[in-house]
């Protein structure tokens, strides 16, 4: 198999997400993935990804952002 920084980026989130689970269940801290809005992470991080993949126009992604930054501004209530 070839490695590659993403695989390995994608394997250290999930053990980071992997311990502060652990450590919530274990009741040494308190974390929670779901927040107001965690939703619109499925909208915000393939855009953000998308923007830095070579050859590709750059308009979806950046219009995709932009309405899941909008999305996620109106569910934390801050406008």
């Amino acid at each position: 198999m070839k490695k590659t920084p993403t695989g390995l980026i994608v394997g250290l989130i999930f053990i980071v997400l992997g311990i502060l689970y652990a450590g919530s269940a274990l009741d040494i801290f308190h974390f929670s993935i779901f927040f107001p809005g965690f939703w619109t992470l499925f909208i915000i991080v393939p855009c953000f990804y998308a923007l830095f993949k070579p050859g590709q126009d750059k308009t979806g992604p950046i219009i995709g952002l932009i309405i899941g930054f909008c999305f996620l501004i109106n569910a934390q209530h801050i406008s």
